[in-house]
């Protein structure tokens, strides 16, 4: 079980990103998808965005349906990464599509590693709560290191694209952080759209 930063040390873990923020191309302020917009990953999971500003993974292959989390960003691939990502962070994510992936996955399932959502805008920089927090920031990027040392900041997305990650944040009752890294996006269902194909199914 991954064991995160209370709100209190995620303050202080923040400030070991802020060099690497600002060597990045930053994402420009974007609004999440409305409510009852559906995200589809290559393995058939969807990711539900809800009312109030959460989201719910359904696990097709178990059939689980997950807590809502408070936060769900998207990881660029390898190949966009590796365009934006200072040539110090290379050194900590690599320089093929295997050691990228592998990376991520370890800094959420290895013991005493850390990867925090962290905001960015005329304030400085903040650990990310929530989606309605992140949309509110005009950079969003996922810190990735230590307690007590960053290794690398990666610029993700709020707005889902095709062939990016998930990755999706619970903030639980005890403050604690339970990180997901989900699989590569390849559907994207807007609200309304099932209702709208049925229609047009019984037309025809």
């Amino acid at each position: 079980m991954f064991l995160s930063f209370l709100i209190i040390l995620g303050g202080i873990v923040a400030v070991f990103f802020i060099m690497g923020l600002g060597l990045l191309d930053g994402k420009k302020k974007k609004r999440i998808p409305s409510p009852e917009t559906v995200v589809v990953t290559e393995k058939g999971s969807t990711y539900t965005y809800c009312e109030g500003g959460t989201t719910q993974r359904y696990k097709t292959a178990t059939g689980e349906l997950n807590k809502p989390c408070n936060l769900l960003v998207y990881i660029p691939p390898f190949e966009v990464a590796n365009k934006n990502l200072h040539p110090s962070n290379k050194i900590c994510l690599g320089e093929s599509k295997p050691w990228y992936e592998q990376t991520l996955l370890g800094y959420v399932h290895k013991k005493g590693n850390i990867i925090i959502p962290l905001g960015k805008d005329k304030r400085g920089v903040n650990c990310l709560k929530s989606n309605s927090e992140a949309a509110s920031v005009e950079e969003v990027y996922l810190g990735i290191g230590t307690k007590d040392e960053r290794d690398a900041v990666i610029p993700v997305s709020i707005t889902p694209k095709k062939g990016w990650s998930t990755f999706d944040v619970i903030v639980e009752d005890n403050g604690y952080r339970s990180p997901h890294i989900g699989h590569k996006v390849v559907k994207i269902i807007e609200p309304g759209a099932k209702k709208k194909d049925t229609r047009e199914k019984k037309e025809k």
